[in-house]
């Protein structure tokens, strides 16, 4: 209870006291049009960061499923090696590197084993 109070306190949402009774909880109305918010806000912006990553691997021709949000961080799902490599290299990698360490892993892209190897 005492993080929600602090959270509360920080964000400036109302004087952040809690009636405490057991189990539960009540805050103001005020209060909680605050919290929810705050939280659609911050859903929001990993949402949209999400549709812009996506975007941006399509536009790369990354053939991969599209990513999704769980909970506040952005899955990519399964990505095959020849992706990862592709990716990295997108992220500014140096090409030296991810091409000595995909030579290693060859025979697995090519049977298409979906594992990372690095």
């Amino acid at each position: 209870m005492h993080d929600l109070r602090e959270a509360m306190r920080q964000a400036g949402i109302g004087k952040a006291d809690l009636l405490v009774d057991g189990k539960t909880c009540a805050i103001s109305a005020d209060d909680a049009a605050g919290l929810a918010g705050l939280v659609r806000k911050g859903i929001a912006e990993t949402f949209e960061a999400c549709t812009e990553l996506a975007t941006c691997l399509r536009t790369h021709g990354l053939e991969m499923d599209e990513p999704y949000v769980t909970g506040d961080k952005i899955n990519l799902g399964t990505v095959t090696v020849p992706v990862a490599a592709a990716l990295a290299l997108l992220l500014g990698a140096p090409r030296e590197e991810i091409e000595a360490e995909y030579d290693e892993c060859k025979d697995l892209s090519r049977w298409g084993l979906r594992r990372p190897c690095w």
